[in-house]
């Protein structure tokens, strides 16, 4: 098999082509970034199974060249709310099967609307693969599943832990897809479904939670897709929030930040160089204040991503805490490149049950999902539990 990697000299993609070139199925890569140089470095560190291609993906015709080249197309290249329907589109005219880390709400339903074309087309697409979306989508399964009903199903994953302050490493002198994405979802609303009808949210408003074993906690709403698959996949639920988890001074620079985002290109792209950069503006002006992923622990330390379901189990209100024992990363990149190559995998071994656009939760199911994560990821223990639930 041919995979086509677009954006594969970024961080995600060079994380998600380790795993996938362990794959026996994947005999080539062609890795294909913006950044030739990123590129060539990238197949360089796969061996001689991989070969470097510059590619511009705003230029319609180099793009539909290498997609018809291969026989899967993996698209890392972010921000996707700029441009992962523009490989997703080339992947269906060309017939060939897709999957992406797409971690933008509005793009996710965007990408949604695509179902009858890629079911005419015979394309399978798998959609959201990576951390958060992606493993908290198959935490909020389990979660729901261990109740009897389910009324809210939030996710969440910590800015303020290990696994983002290993993907934030700086401050850094330009601004990564990464910082645009921030920007983009925590500025002005964003989408989620509520009563199964989609509805627009203040990004940054404070969600109060519960978490059995941990405590209260003020968490933040964030542009996630979880907010806008889940409540298509259990359309009972009431509310399905997608939240950050911040510090006090945190949230007050986010806030800061975000406060004067147009919404415009060059904005976005201006606020995401501050982010990078780790200045924040509004008050005190040119201090330097923390950088996102930094600043002091959480007064109640929870997860570094988890599904909480509440509802009710035999007749009580319950809650249900689903999470990791274990998070087998270093960084956010690092998981969600090896859900990307379980998703290569379930193409391979054609699991999906037809074609079209799907999301994680109506691909996967936790039973099988978080042993086959385990066994890629720690190979020496195979049988390791990586799923806790705990129910109050």
């Amino acid at each position: 098999m041919h995979l086509l990697a677009v954006g594969g000299g970024g961080a995600l993609g060079r994380a998600a082509l380790d795993r996938i070139r362990q794959l026996p199925a994947v005999a080539r890569i062609t890795v294909a970034d913006y950044d030739g140089a990123a590129a060539a470095a990238a197949a360089a560190e796969l061996g001689a199974s991989a070969a470097p291609l510059t590619l511009d993906i705003c230029d319609a015709a180099a793009l539909d060249a290498a997609v018809a080249s291969a026989d899967v197309v993996l698209n890392t290249s972010g921000p996707y709310f700029r441009y992962g329907l523009i490989v997703l589109k080339a992947a269906l005219a060309a017939g060939r099967p897709y999957l992406d880390a797409c971690d933008d709400p509005e793009t996710t339903l965007g990408m949604l609307v695509l179902d009858r074309q890629a079911r005419t087309a015979g394309v399978p697409a798998l959609i959201g693969l990576g951390a958060s979306p992606g493993v908290t989508n198959l935490l909020a399964v389990a979660a729901l599943e261990a109740l009897d009903d389910t009324r809210r199903l939030a996710t969440a994953w910590r800015a303020d832990g290990r696994l983002s302050d290993a993907d934030n490493r700086g401050p850094r002198d330009t601004a990564t897809a990464l910082d645009l994405h921030r920007v983009q979802q925590a500025s002005g609303q964003v989408s989620v479904y509520r009563h199964g009808a989609r509805e627009l949210a203040e990004a940054l408003a404070p969600v109060k939670l519960s978490l059995p074993g941990y405590g209260s906690r003020v968490f933040y709403q964030f542009g996630h897709p979880e907010a806008v698959t889940l409540g298509r996949r259990f359309p009972d639920l009431a509310d399905a929030p997608s939240l950050i988890a911040l510090t006090a001074s945190q949230h007050h620079g986010w806030k800061a930040l975000m406060r004067s985002n147009t919404g415009a290109e060059d904005e976005v792209d201006r606020l995401a160089g501050l982010l990078a950069a780790g200045a924040f503006p509004g008050p005190g002006l040119g201090r330097r204040l923390r950088r996102f992923s930094g600043g002091v622990a959480p007064p109640t330390a929870v997860p570094e991503l988890f599904a909480l379901a509440e509802g009710q189990r035999a007749g009580r209100n319950a809650s249900a805490l689903a999470e990791l024992t274990a998070v087998p990363a270093s960084s956010y990149a690092e998981l969600a490149g090896s859900v990307l190559a379980l998703g290569v995998q379930a193409i391979v071994d054609r699991r999906l049950p037809e074609p079209g656009i799907f999301t994680p939760e109506s691909v996967f199911v936790p039973a099988a999902f978080f042993p086959a994560l385990a066994a890629l990821i720690t190979p020496d223990n195979p049988e390791s539990d990586l799923l806790k639930i705990t129910v109050t």
